[in-house]
């Protein structure tokens, strides 16, 4: 998977979905959600996607995400049924 931020400056994520250890989903009430791949420290969590990433500090590693998802549950299956394919249930 390819992650581009644009935010400040444009970078370049690549994700290989059979090594990640874990895809955290969270759903609203009408469905919309986020997918969090990896851990991020709970600490500097609180600041992600709040428009205040910067208070997380440099050094604060957030997992990539993607916010506010439509069908935060259709991309979750997708998600993990392509995990499956490449060899990794988890």
């Amino acid at each position: 998977m390819l992650i581009l931020t644009t935010l400040r400056s444009r970078r370049l994520q690549a994700l290989f979905l059979n090594q990640l250890p874990v895809v955290n989903k969270a759903v609203q009430g009408n469905g919309v959600g986020t997918l969090e791949f990896g851990f991020s420290p709970s600490w500097s969590a609180a600041y992600a996607n709040s428009g205040m990433e910067l208070f997380a500090g440099r050094s604060a590693s957030l997992a990539p995400a993607f916010y506010d998802l439509a069908d935060v549950d259709g991309v979750y299956r997708l998600v993990m049924r392509l995990k499956t394919d490449l060899g990794q249930t988890a």
